[in-house]
């Protein structure tokens, strides 16, 4: 592992060192940042990095409600009977109905 971070170029490191440099120090470490843009230093860290935030937002259970409300309601201009389901939203958060 590299000692000195800030005499390193991150493009002659391997994936290895990148993706170990991502995991202990985040994406705003000093070695990512090269002349004021986010740099990774190769594909597989980048990919491994935009994986890891989707990842992150597609387990957030409300993101994930709002977004099929959403759907259903863009499906809701092409046929009526997707905005069955939103009634049965709110058939399902009122107990008198």
């Amino acid at each position: 592992m590299i000692q000195n971070n800030s005499t390193v170029d991150i493009s002659e490191m391997s994936m290895e060192e990148t993706r170990k440099l991502l995991h202990l120090h985040g994406p705003y470490s000093k070695i990512f940042n090269k002349e004021g843009k986010t740099d990774f230093g190769n594909l597989f860290t980048w990919v491994e990095y935009y994986w890891i935030n989707t990842k992150f937002i597609l387990d957030y259970e409300p993101f994930l409600y709002l977004l099929f409300y959403i759907s259903v309601s863009v499906m809701g201009f092409f046929t009526e009977i997707a905005y069955c389901f939103h009634l049965f939203d709110l058939i399902n958060h009122w107990d008198t109905l």
